[in-house]
């Protein structure tokens, strides 16, 4: 089954370099053939083009191949290297079955036989005469753009003879535009293993980066894996060998003249230590014909079975992973780590028809680099690039997993694509590119339709999407910034926090935003639009607000609960109505039932008057359960007794009016004449119906003694209802003991119409953080959406989520049986995802993400993200 894979932000500790555009010299003449062939004739001028690039006095490699003497007197090594096609060091065929490599450091059988034949006649020299003397081509860029230099430093031996050191740089303002050509000369060309250069993808990286600078003594900092600190981009990488690289033709990397270079320097101390100042030298063009992205993908959820000769992992790789559709993929970067035997990349069609783009049949760790081809390779938005690595674990006693270390393993390739030719494409270049909305998948995922993305500079906050009638949606959230745009409006932020609800058209674009302003918190939950073309926006607000049909509202304490209703069409207010008391109120849900009668749920502290003139007061902080007609009259109201663990988390309303809660309570609770009892721990998970008039039609009580955290419900077509949750520990449903691991992990329960447990799954390995209301698809299967901090398995396998925390969502099957999961970018600590299923069967999900998902440069704050998918049905 085919996997996707995400782009990872710590791999890259890649014993060469990322990036090389031309690695050696070009491949010369072909070599012609004689019936006696001779050095001075055939095989000299085929190992000067091959071979003495390296092997010359003052080069890199161990010993000379650019004189007779020194060939004739290594003779016994050539030909079995050559032979083997250890020798010239290029991993990838390129003998044209698959494919042909720019630069290609590459012997044909014809030429490996002619050399051959030549050391079997007694290797003869020739006529000396007929020899040109060898000599090093120089390409170094004549008039480079911008030149920077890496303070001198001498590496010591700490753990092993390897030390990976990075150093941040501020190339200037001349560093804007593309980045066409690049030249790294190392001051210690014994000690200099790799260079690569990086550019911070946000402020906060660029902090980072001089933080940890700063806190080591010396220049740079340690930074074995990559440059230690995330977003980034990967402009240009260095080992012995490369001469200046240049991108095809129009090609380049788009630069900023604002960005911070971090460098990372592999120095390789077997010879001893020497000091070292490297320079690298940048050609910078005002425009280029394609502009082109570098992107590290890998396949960071791989296990690899111990005790096999013929380990295997895969992953596919499609256009959509870079915000694209179709690719123009210029060069391609294998890496595995030392038990890797084999590694081909291949384009796969729609139908499942392959075509070779590059095969490295023999592994060589100690070779490793881009290899760009003579012709760049296009894949279609409805292929993929399939790239599948062979280990031989045959020496290994465990399961092996991804991982920096040299004694792990990777599953890796690096790509560099073409994604356009205008400022647009130049704008998605210069975005954080490590940790783009590129998912690590399980199972055959959906690739997004459309992407939208709204924020400001600050922390945002989703909190709702509902559907509009008509099609489109309507989203909820909070924003935190001093202004945030949406479509064409700019907001200001008038306090602490505002509120704002925006109406998306069909094909997902702004129609209308509303905005609530005021001193202190505002933030609306949801936006609900009725039978007859309003829109009904429940939310938490302070202080005195203006209103956009000039009217004004002041809240009677610290906070209440603003009901206002928009016309669905223009957004216009239309009428406004609350309800609160003489401190913080929130509201947790709000559901419309098919009457447009409005159930609110929420929490209150203090006295309250819910609008029918007989105000309750507690003396803790409770919960709350209201329920108002269509104009706004308050039919009845719940309330809890008070504990400060008590939470009416979410709920849904059926076709039949009923009101499912999913709460977290303690203790006995009442709702109307019925009686309620939880005491298993904290807090205990509480499934309770409601009629359409308040009576309770059933309640299920589970729970653990850790800390129990409800995710959300939802009301599925034969009535029954599908709960999501979380539990720190061990914790038992209606007699089914739930293994749970960690600090929170993830079930998702099934109840049949009169709140019998069908069936109940578990997905956590101690990496669940918090799991969000579930949807039911077109194809009856369920959607949910999580919250993770380092590892989950929904039952494809486990799936590996950054320590900061990933959104993942995922289809499960009507029996809960595992279809796809994937993961979404980067989230803050407890924010939600939201998941709706529209009329045509699409799932979309609104979310918040950090700056290094959305793309856009928010200072480290949040912004809003809408992503949909379309589904099979």
């Amino acid at each position: 089954m085919s996997r996707q894979r995400l782009q990872h932000s710590l791999i890259l500790r890649i014993v060469v370099p990322m990036m090389a555009a031309a690695l050696l010299a070009g491949c010369g003449e072909e070599a012609k053939h004689y019936p006696s062939p001779n050095y001075a004739v055939d095989i000299g001028p085929l190992l000067d083009a091959h071979c003495a690039t390296c092997h010359h006095d003052g080069g890199p490699a161990p010993f000379r191949l650019d004189t007779y003497a020194n060939v004739k007197m290594n003779t016994g090594a050539i030909l079995p290297s050559i032979t083997s096609r250890a020798m010239p060091p290029w991993g990838v065929d390129n003998s044209g079955a698959c494919n042909t490599f720019q630069h290609a450091r590459w012997l044909s059988d014809e030429q490996i036989k002619l050399v051959s034949d030549w050391a079997d006649k007694g290797a003869p020299e020739g006529d000396p005469d007929k020899r040109k003397p060898f000599k090093p081509v120089s390409d170094s860029l004549a008039s480079p753009s911008v030149t920077v230099t890496l303070p001198k430093y001498t590496a010591s031996v700490k753990e092993s003879a390897d030390d990976y050191r990075c150093f941040v740089l501020k190339p200037g303002a001349d560093f804007n535009g593309f980045m066409t050509a690049y030249e790294v000369t190392p001051g210690s060309k014994r000690t200099v293993h790799h260079v690569i250069v990086y550019a911070a993808g946000s402020a906060v990286a660029a902090a980072q980066a001089e933080k940890k600078d700063a806190a080591e003594a010396g220049p740079g900092y340690t930074c074995f894996g990559g440059p230690g600190v995330a977003p980034f981009n990967v402009l240009a990488g260095w080992a012995p060998g490369t001469p200046t690289t240049r991108f095809p033709e129009g090609v380049g990397l788009a630069v900023s003249g604002g960005s911070t270079l971090i460098v990372q320097v592999h120095y390789n101390l077997a010879s001893g230590p020497e000091e070292d100042e490297t320079k690298i030298a940048f050609q910078i063009e005002n425009s280029v014909t394609d502009v082109a992205i570098a992107r590290i993908l890998a396949d960071t959820d791989m296990r690899l079975a111990a005790g096999q000769k013929d380990a295997q992992t895969f992953m596919d790789i499609g256009g959509a992973e870079f915000g694209l559709g179709d690719l123009t993929i210029h060069g391609v970067l294998p890496h595995m780590h030392k038990r890797g035997t084999k590694i081909r990349v291949e384009v796969v069609d729609g139908d499942g028809k392959e075509a070779c783009v590059a095969n490295t049949p023999k592994w060589d760790f100690d070779w490793q680099q881009f290899f760009f081809f003579n012709t760049p390779v296009h894949v279609p938005a409805n292929s993929v690039l399939r790239v599948s690595c062979h280990f031989d674990t045959s020496g290994d006693k465990d399961t092996l997993s991804f991982g920096d270390n040299t004694s792990d393993e990777m599953c890796v390739l690096g790509v560099i694509a073409s994604i356009g030719k205008t400022a647009k494409a130049k704008a998605l270049a210069l975005k954080a590119g490590d940790d783009a909305d590129v998912p690590t998948t399980r199972g055959k995922a959906p690739t997004a339709d459309f992407k939208w993305t709204g924020g400001g500079a600050k922390y945002e906050r989703p909190r709702d999407i509902t559907l509009a009638k008509g099609g489109g949606v309507y989203l909820a959230g909070r924003f935190n910034s001093p202004t945030v745009t949406v479509g064409d409006t700019t907001f200001k932020l008038a306090g602490d926090h505002d509120g704002l609800v925006t109406a998306l058209d069909a094909d997902g674009k702004p129609r209308w935003s509303w905005h609530l302003a005021g001193p202190k918190f505002d933030m609306p939950r949801s936006a609900l639009e009725t039978s007859d073309g309003r829109v009904v926006v429940v939310s938490q607000a302070g202080g005195a607000i203006t209103l956009s049909n000039g009217a004004t509202w002041t809240s009677t304490g610290q906070g209440d609960i603003l009901v206002a209703e928009l016309d669905a069409k223009t957004g216009k207010l239309l009428k406004h109505w609350s309800f609160g008391g003489t401190k913080n109120e929130q509201v947790y849900f709000a559901q419309l039932d098919s009457k447009d009668e409005l159930w609110v749920g929420g929490a209150f502290n203090g006295t309250v008057d819910f609008g029918d003139g007989k105000p309750i007061t507690v003396t803790k902080r409770s919960q709350y359960l209201a329920k108002y007609t269509k104009s706004g009259v308050l039919r009845f109201v719940y309330h809890g007794k008070g504990h400060p663990h008590d939470y009416f988390w979410e709920a849904d309303v059926g076709a039949d009016d009923k009101l499912t809660m999913l709460a977290d309570l303690v203790g006995e609770q009442e709702f109307g004449t019925t009686k309620l009892n939880f005491t298993a721990g904290d807090a205990d998970h509480a499934l309770i119906q409601f009629d359409a008039n308040g009576a309770v039609v059933f309640s299920v009580g589970w729970g653990s003694k850790g800390d129990d955290w409800s995710g959300g419900v939802q009301t599925l077509d034969d009535g029954g209802v599908i709960a999501t949750f979380a539990s720190a520990g061990p914790a038992d449903l209606l007699g089914n003991a739930l293994p749970f691991l960690g600090a929170r992990d993830a079930g998702v329960a099934r109840f049949d119409p009169k709140g019998k447990l069908l069936w109940v799954k578990t997905f956590g390995v101690r990496g669940f953080q918090n799991i969000h209301p579930p949807v039911q698809l077109a194809s009856g299967g369920i959607g949910i959406a999580a919250y993770v901090q380092g590892e989950c398995d929904l039952g494809g396998g486990p799936l590996k989520a950054s320590p900061r925390g990933d959104l993942v969502i995922a289809e499960l099957t009507s029996k809960g049986e595992h279809v796809w999961s994937r993961r979404i970018g980067t989230l803050e600590d407890e924010e939600r995802g939201f998941l709706r299923v529209d009329a045509k069967g699409r799932l979309w999900l609104y979310g918040g993400a950090g700056p290094a998902e959305s793309g856009l440069k928010s200072g480290g704050g949040i912004d809003w993200i809408l992503r949909r998918y379309p589904l099979a049905q």
